[in-house]
């Protein structure tokens, strides 16, 4: 685990609520990758397709952090990459 040092007059209790805020929004957003992908890409998305997407649905989904969270979906298995089509999809078991 990382250990957190605080600078000379920062509130420790404001840093855990950023943390915090900042590791819900990231959730979030990797909820929404799914739904975007299970509702309107069932055959897959590439991953620039998926990125200019998500940005235009909302100000925090810039390409870096849609390519996080897609990296940390990819890393819980919930998301895979399909070579054939060269493209992300759900993975079999999920696929509705």
């Amino acid at each position: 685990m990382t250990q957190i040092v605080y600078l000379p007059g920062q509130d420790p209790g404001r840093v855990r609520y950023e943390m915090q805020r900042a590791r819900s929004l990231a959730d979030s957003r990797c909820d929404a990758i799914l739904r975007v992908i299970a509702d309107e890409y069932p055959d897959g998305v590439t991953p620039r397709e998926l990125s200019v997407r998500m940005w235009r649905s909302g100000r925090t989904n810039t390409p870096r952090n849609v390519k996080a969270a897609v990296a940390s979906l990819r890393y819980r298995r919930l998301l895979v990459w399909d070579d054939c089509t060269q493209s992300l999809r759900l993975p079999p078991e999920q696929s509705p």
